[in-house]
């Protein structure tokens, strides 16, 4: 797979794009499927573990924005018998160790990986957007 990286002048949020999808006049995507993943009905007392998990479809293309979720998360949604195919993966926690387990990464099988990371990270944090790059997704 092909690493990419691009930079924004401004900080990026999992709200972004839940906010562009309602934003978008819903007859330019007369046919986009939205199916919420995460949470359940049961909630946990890790914040990041009640992330929105946002699978959505656009024709042919599936998409799976993984919010924040981590590990723990996404075992529960790898055992749901959910189909976790998606062409276009939001990578979860920022692509930290966290998440993307390989378990979950078998299911979802993505053909391009996002990572997202907002502008201005302090100089301690650069190590981690290269672990980032560098993590086989």
């Amino acid at each position: 797979m092909k690493k990419e990286i691009r930079t924004y002048p401004y900080p990026t949020t999992s709200n972004v794009f839940e906010n562009d999808v309602h934003r978008t006049p819903s007859p330019i995507l007369p046919t986009v499927g939205k199916e919420v993943l995460n949470p359940t009905s049961t909630f946990s007392d890790v914040i990041n573990q009640n992330s929105i998990v946002l699978k959505m479809t656009y024709g042919s293309v599936s998409f799976l924005f993984m919010g924040d979720a981590n590990a723990d998360a996404e075992s529960k949604i790898t055992n749901s018998g959910t189909n976790l195919q998606a062409d276009i993966l939001k990578v979860g926690h920022h692509g930290s160790a966290m998440s993307s387990s390989s378990a979950f990464l078998s299911k979802a099988q993505p053909k391009t990986s996002v990572i997202e990371v907002g502008a201005g990270i302090p100089p301690f944090f650069q190590f981690f957007i290269q672990y980032c790059i560098n993590r086989p997704l």
